[in-house]
């Protein structure tokens, strides 16, 4: 993975950040972390009440995130290709701004933060499964960004993010284990039906994933669109399960 020079510079802002006082990335008083105690206890968390197959909110408690039933009405019209959706937080203020902030602004501090609490997310749901249910994946990809838009940006968000949760898992991480083979249009402001059409064939899998449970991770979720087709690539390539690994889930397909 490429990362260009202004890249490479906030990366250096980023360890420098880690080593010493800061300011909340929200409310700018002074903590050694990124987020202050009070912040980021005011955070939307995600709650026990989604669907387990794409982590829409449902609003009733799920005793167990397996998927067996309580899917949401859109998964069981139209069941995406993956197999289970674990998610850190709600799309909401104020992790939403921190994610454009993360995405848009190159603002690479808050790496160490969102996958974080994605991990916090992953060991908290494998602590209520029973041992036989939950293992964590063999490998772990991130969702392949476009080649303009990665242009554009310098980074692929969701590939730092991943490569930092598989370090504090002690998962296998390939960087560019699945592709892109198609330009495609921005998902944000199109349709349900026009986001599956947008990505439908967007990805090729080019990693060994035959007999192995893969977990992708990004950075958002709002239909599930693209991380399905994602998923498609890598089960025609022999990946027995796939999971999808969000930092936050958007409230409506």
């Amino acid at each position: 993975m490429s990362i260009s020079p202004a890249t490479t510079a906030n990366l250096f802002k980023s360890l420098f950040a880690r080593m010493s006082p800061q300011d909340c990335a929200l409310c700018g008083s002074a903590t050694p972390t990124t987020l202050c105690v009070d912040c980021e206890r005011g955070l939307p968390w995600s709650a026990g009440s989604s669907c387990p197959r794409c982590a829409a909110d449902t609003g009733q408690p799920i005793e167990s995130h397996e998927v067996a039933d309580s899917l949401c009405g859109a998964c069981v019209t139209d069941l995406p290709h993956f197999d289970r959706t674990i998610t850190a937080f709600r799309y909401d203020f104020p992790v939403d701004r921190l994610i454009q902030a993360y995405k848009f602004r190159a603002n690479l501090a808050l790496t160490g933060m969102l996958a974080a609490a994605l991990v916090r997310r992953v060991q908290a749901i494998a602590a209520q499964s029973h041992a036989a249910q939950f293992c964590l994946p063999d490998l772990i990809l991130p969702t392949p960004l476009a080649t303009k838009r990665l242009a554009e940006r310098g980074f692929n968000q969701s590939a730092l993010l991943g490569r930092e949760v598989a370090k504090r898992l002690g998962c296998a991480f390939s960087a560019n284990g699945l592709r892109r083979v198609r330009e495609t249009r921005p998902q944000s402001g199109l349709k349900r039906d026009e986001r599956l059409k947008n990505v439908r064939g967007a990805f090729e899998c080019v990693e060994n994933v035959a007999g192995k449970r893969i977990a992708i991770v990004d950075d958002v979720m709002t239909t599930g669109a693209t991380l399905s087709e994602a998923a498609k690539a890598l089960k025609q390539n022999g990946a027995i399960y796939v999971e999808t690994w969000v930092v936050a889930r958007a409230h409506h397909h």
